[in-house]
């Protein structure tokens, strides 16, 4: 479970705060861990949990992204600027990660 807060909080740790980084792990990883639960409750054939670890979490990862985002941390390297996120009153880059959600999980759906 550490594993899990630690990949996704790692994604967004150059744009937000620490608090936030570790909210978007810990989050991913409960959705993660009840997808998992859900699952095998469903009788879906996932022995290695491949769609709730990456699609799932990723998908909760890149919109908590979006939430937490802030220029004021990106700007800490010297040489990023970006317009942050929601907490930025950036509102349009909650559409846009929503958008990236929904077009990765279609670009890699196999069907």
């Amino acid at each position: 479970m550490l594993l899990y807060v630690g990949e996704f909080s790692l994604a967004i740790a150059f744009k937000a705060h620490v608090q936030a980084s570790a909210l978007v792990g810990v989050v991913s990883a409960a959705v993660s861990n009840l997808s998992t639960r859900l699952k095998n409750s469903m009788r879906v054939d996932d022995p290695m949990d491949i769609f709730s670890v990456h699609a799932l979490a990723g998908m909760v990862g890149c919109f908590m992204t979006g939430l937490f985002a802030q220029s004021s941390v990106a700007a800490n390297d010297g040489f990023s600027e970006i317009d942050g996120g929601w907490l930025d009153q950036n509102w349009k880059q909650m559409y846009k990660q929503i958008a990236v959600s929904w077009f990765q999980s279609i670009a890699v759906h196999p069907g």
